[in-house]
């Protein structure tokens, strides 16, 4: 749960840091992790563009609406690249191989 204060808090240092996430969430008072954070943000502008639009076809096609911000695929995105970031030479020579 996000109270009114965090929300607050989360969109002033985005106008703030530039939407540069890890930053923000470096100086977000609570601990929250970057992906909650990033949840939260377009969680809040999907319910923005939603509430400024005249009718829902409207905004149909807005990015935000179109493709929302998925927190589960980020996770398995990270896990991915650090899976691939971490492997030895050794590993990598024996994919070379393979292939």
């Amino acid at each position: 749960m996000w109270t009114k204060e965090e929300t607050n808090e989360l969109f002033d240092l985005c106008e703030r840091f530039d939407l540069r996430f890890v930053v923000i969430a470096d100086r977000f008072s609570s601990s929250r992790t970057v992906e909650e954070l990033k949840d939260r943000y377009y969680s809040v502008l999907r319910a923005i563009v939603h509430a400024r639009a005249a009718s829902s076809g409207d905004v149909a096609t807005h990015p935000l609406i179109k493709e929302p911000y998925n927190v589960s695929q980020e996770i398995e995105r990270k896990r991915a690249l650090s899976m691939v970031l971490s492997q030895t030479r050794q590993h990598e020579k024996r994919d070379e191989e393979v292939l």
